[in-house]
């Protein structure tokens, strides 16, 4: 196998975990959003419109995906490497706010390790956008 084949393999099998995560994400928040809490509690609605959004991260990762695989140069690598970054931003984004609101460095660490899945997949498709050298023969 070549190295672009390898990194085109690399870079699908990360945005499939990518993928598989925020789908965990939406199954289970959907499941226990009202878990231990009783009817009518807000918190149920927080944890309702949590669902929602990681549906949308999973929506914008799967279509994502799909345009890369479809088109890996032009528009395909340039969504993907959007849904990416924005993937890294929401990952970071919640580790602060596990910091900074609810004092849980313990879940902040997991969203931070969270971000490594998208940024070793941007990291691939950047190098595959990188063309060889040309040589002038001189």
């Amino acid at each position: 196998m070549t190295r672009h084949r390898l990194r085109f393999a690399g870079t699908v099998i990360l945005i499939l975990a990518e993928c598989l995560f925020f789908l965990y994400l939406v199954a289970f928040g959907w499941a226990f959003r009202g878990l231990m809490l009783n009817p009518g509690d807000p918190e149920i609605a927080i944890r309702t419109r949590t669902v929602g959004v990681n549906a949308v991260w999973l929506a914008l990762n799967v279509i994502g995906g799909a345009a890369y695989i479809y088109r890996r140069d032009g528009f395909g690598r340039n969504a993907i490497f959007v849904v990416l970054a924005i993937d890294i931003l929401n990952a970071l984004f919640a580790a602060a706010a596990f910091i900074a609101v609810r004092n849980d460095p313990g879940t902040a660490i997991g969203w931070i390790l969270e971000a490594l899945v998208p940024a070793a997949a941007l990291v691939l498709v950047w190098q595959q956008g990188r063309k060889a050298p040309v040589s002038t023969g001189g």
